[in-house]
């Protein structure tokens, strides 16, 4: 009886998890759409996981971490904050005097979702 109970407590708390984390991705498309964009929450990228950013034109492979996803201010749509490994980036986690994350300085950028590849788990 305890054995079912916890199992049922557990898949009500499972199921409380998903409606916040739903309701989570619902007030970030919202804030998006009313700064301007329709483009989707990118649910698959997490603070905390591996990427790569691809070489183009100019700048080489970078690799870090997922510092920050979500919308900034005076831009469209969602972008991927990132701790670079290496002093290869833009900012110290904030723009426009806005923080977003911590990092060192040029170890930070902001890089559109598109653009990300994430390391295997």
């Amino acid at each position: 009886m305890q054995e079912r109970q916890h199992i049922e407590n557990g898949s009500e708390l499972f199921c409380l998890c998903l409606f916040f984390s739903s309701q989570n991705v619902k007030k970030r498309e919202e804030e998006a759409k009313a700064k301007g964009s329709d483009e989707p929450f990118p649910e698959h990228i997490q603070k905390g996981d591996r990427v790569t950013v691809p070489a183009t034109e100019g700048v080489e492979e970078r690799h870090g971490e997922v510092a920050y996803v979500g919308t900034i201010d005076g831009s469209k749509g969602y972008w991927i904050g990132i701790k670079f490994d290496g002093p290869n980036g833009k900012n110290d986690g904030s723009l426009k005097g806005k923080r977003y994350f911590q990092c060192e300085e040029n170890y930070g950028g902001f890089v559109k979702p598109n653009k990300v590849i994430l390391a295997s788990k």
